[in-house]
């Protein structure tokens, strides 16, 4: 026996769908039962989004959509010589089986490293959940949460914030203009 869902699962929110299937024999009245669940998966995007660190350059939220290479821009702060900025999104759900997050970016300049941080609602703290050296091309950097994602998420609202930093690896001093970063996409892909 082969079970499809139809077109109409397409439709259906980021959730699991728990569903209990009957199967009667009509020869000898036999009656099998089996619980199944259809997790449907997708993906959120930026809501908001917010320079913590530096100044902003041009850009918004619209830019954070797809992978099209216009950009969110920003330059870092010229004490610190870092940048951040937070990104808020809205799950379907509270709590998840686990949940991508995947940014795409670029700087400038060479030289700094980048770090994603998700913030715990539990603990009431940014957590830093990836990174790695900051690309002068467009690249992807994701980071999965699998252990406990539900503390990633406002319980209440269901926010999210994502917190992407940039920092200098080197001693060098910023150009007279700063560096320059930009965010071409921002994603979470949510697994219930």
């Amino acid at each position: 026996m082969v079970l499809s869902v139809n077109s109409v699962a397409n439709g259906l929110e980021i959730a699991s769908y728990p569903a209990t299937i009957t199967i009667t024999n009509l020869f000898t009245g036999a009656v099998l039962t089996r619980n199944i669940v259809l997790s449907v998966q997708g993906d959120v995007g930026c809501s908001a989004v917010l320079v913590f660190e530096g100044s902003e350059n041009d850009g918004g939220i619209a830019e954070l959509a797809a992978s099209d290479d216009t950009y969110y821009s920003f330059f870092n702060d010229s004490a610190t010589l870092s940048a951040s900025v937070v990104c808020f999104g809205y799950f379907p759900i509270r709590n998840p089986s686990r949940f991508t997050f995947a940014v795409e970016a670029s700087i400038e300049r060479a030289g700094l490293g980048v770090s994603v941080s998700m913030y715990n609602y539990q603990a009431q703290r940014f957590e830093v959940i990836g990174g790695g050296t900051a690309s002068t091309v467009d690249s992807t950097t994701t980071s999965t949460v699998s252990v406990n994602p539900g503390r990633y998420i406002n319980q209440t609202s269901r926010q999210v914030a994502a917190m992407l930093t940039w920092r200098p690896i080197n001693d060098e001093a910023p150009s007279q203009d700063g560096w320059l970063h930009k965010i071409d996409y921002v994603n979470w892909h949510v697994v219930p």
